[in-house]
């Protein structure tokens, strides 16, 4: 479906660190009846950071309800914390005798790569394993067959979306036959597993090339190769994300390829183009970082976060929601291209910042420089070459020159009172306080962010109780994430929210005609601290 907003620290106010978190769907858990499911969170990254997972389970016709699986082990998968270059195990028991079965939706910070491992246990016979991915929703699949004798195939489907979901097929066989056809409507947050055969009747024996695509959403999938005869043994097959419209066709000429992804911006959409560059130290993480994202929000979308309760100098943005249907979640985000960042402290001079994910919405920019390589006071400017939606552009930045907070020394938000925040430093005209509460549970999410932006000449700025009092109580990982962010950020042209800014420092032209109509590229220096909320 959609990157999003969710469970990451806000850093700095156009961070990516901060604005974006990936989200991914494993499309098939299975436990009981002789079969037993491993997930594997995996943290490749130098950052300590924290992934949540939400499980939904299969009752009647595609739907599911929340559900919280058994596992061996005694962590909370809604918050998992994750060390850097690590990887945490989750074991289900295997030992119910009804099976359940449903999907998975993990949301992590870039850099957190999952995937499952089914095994099978059968009397008398050895265990069999099959590995899937985490995957990243598009909008068509590839995925080969094989259903010829001995052997068949099987698909699991998940639809993220809050609306029900239409998945239209194509198959192309080894011979060159093409037929079509389509799945049931999936409902919201829904769930189909079967044999391909029983579900599409010609693949019966036939092997060949499926095209799965929805004209009206995103969705997930899975696919596994079995022995049909025999005690069971299987293995998984690879499944393609792709974009653009179908490739097998009827008609025999093929459509127009996949990958690309072009495409405008959807009309009455709102564009912003945030970007930064600086330094993140604390409890939470500890990196020098640039990179950033231009997206299109719808007005609701864009609208939301700046609609929050104004207490003093602060925003109260609180908002509850489930599954990935976070309100202020862009729409798709756009590609401008390779993009290069140059300034001093960098080996050779300059670096690439690559495009880190390329999901169903679009690429999003981010690079982790070595430590050290950021200079204080130094001026650094990042140049897009251009690509399919962006034109080229470039934007200069030049960081603080030093900066620290009394935020370091506190691990602990008391909502009943309210909360003085000092700091020093030169080179930075303002400074954003954000203190944010987000509460996970099997039901849902609800998630408060206090934003209050203050100059940086006053040097020290009281949170107000009112506004801490709308905070949710996070007494650890068990219950939720709380944190406490303050970020240097130089002269302000427009309104902040705690997700973007109305500045136009940064309004590259778009393919085709228009421009973004907001954006910047934003130095800071950033202490974050992960807290209780009492």
């Amino acid at each position: 479906m959609q990157t999003i907003l969710r469970n990451l620290i806000l850093t700095a106010l156009f961070s990516m660190a901060c604005v974006f978190a990936q989200e991914e769907v494993i499309s098939q858990i299975a436990d009981g009846q002789g079969w037993a499911s491993v997930l594997v969170v995996n943290n490749t990254t130098s950052i300590a950071t924290v992934a949540s997972l939400t499980f939904f389970k299969d009752t009647a016709g595609g739907a599911t309800t929340t559900w919280i699986p058994t596992f061996l082990e005694s962590l909370s998968p809604s918050a998992l914390n994750l060390a850097a270059g690590s990887s945490v195990f989750l074991h289900t028991p295997g030992t119910a005798a009804a099976l359940s079965q449903g999907w998975a939706q993990l949301i992590a910070s870039p850099g957190v790569v999952a995937y499952v491992i089914y095994t099978y246990t059968a009397p008398g016979s050895p265990k069999q394993d099959a590995t899937a991915p985490a995957l990243s929703t598009a909008s068509r699949f590839l995925v080969p067959f094989d259903n010829t004798t001995g052997l068949v195939t099987t698909m699991a489907f998940v639809n993220p979306n809050p609306v029900p979901l239409t998945i239209s097929a194509n198959f192309k066989t080894s011979a060159g036959a093409v037929t079509t056809g389509s799945l049931p409507n999936i409902p919201a947050n829904g769930h189909m597993a079967f044999v391909m055969p029983t579900q599409f009747a010609g693949t019966a024996g036939q092997e060949g090339l499926a095209e799965f695509y929805s004209n009206s959403g995103s969705f997930s999938m899975i696919a596994l190769r079995a022995h049909s005869q025999g005690g069971l043994s299987f293995t998984s097959v690879p499944v393609f994300s792709e974009t653009g419209p179908p490739i097998i066709s009827t008609s025999g000429g093929g459509g127009g390829g996949g990958g690309g992804g072009g495409g405008g911006v959807p009309a009455g959409d709102i564009t912003f183009a945030g970007f930064s560059i600086g330094k993140t130290s604390g409890t939470v993480v500890t990196s020098e970082i640039v990179g950033g994202v231009i997206a299109a929000y719808t007005p609701t979308a864009w609208n939301s976060p700046y609609n929050g309760t104004k207490i003093d100098k602060c925003i109260v943005y609180d908002v509850s929601y489930s599954g990935s249907n976070y309100p202020a979640a862009p729409s798709l985000s756009l590609d401008a291209g390779k993009m290069t960042l140059t300034g001093p402290g960098l080996a050779g001079g300059s670096v690439t910042v690559p495009e880190i994910n390329s999901g169903a919405i679009g690429p999003i920019y981010s690079a982790q420089l070595p430590s050290g390589s950021l200079v204080g006071g130094g001026k650094y400017t990042l140049a897009a070459a251009g690509g399919t939606q962006v034109e080229a552009f470039n934007a200069s930045a030049t960081l603080p020159n030093n900066f620290s907070t009394n935020a370091s020394t506190i691990n602990t938000i008391n909502r009943a009172n309210s909360l003085p925040i000092s700091w020093t430093g030169t080179g930075f005209e303002n400074v954003i306080i954000s203190a944010q509460g987000t509460a996970l549970s099997a039901s849902g999410t609800h998630q408060v962010v206090i934003t209050c932006v203050v100059p940086a000449s006053l040097g020290t700025y009281t949170v107000p109780e009112a506004a801490l009092s709308k905070l949710p109580a996070i007494s650890g990982i068990l219950t939720g994430i709380g944190s406490l962010a303050v970020t240097t950020l130089p002269a302000i042209t427009g309104t902040i929210s705690s997700q973007s800014s109305t500045s136009t420092s940064l309004t590259p032209n778009l393919v085709g005609g228009g421009k973004v109509k907001y954006g910047g590229f934003a130095p800071f220096f950033t202490v974050v601290q992960s807290v209780t909320i009492q």
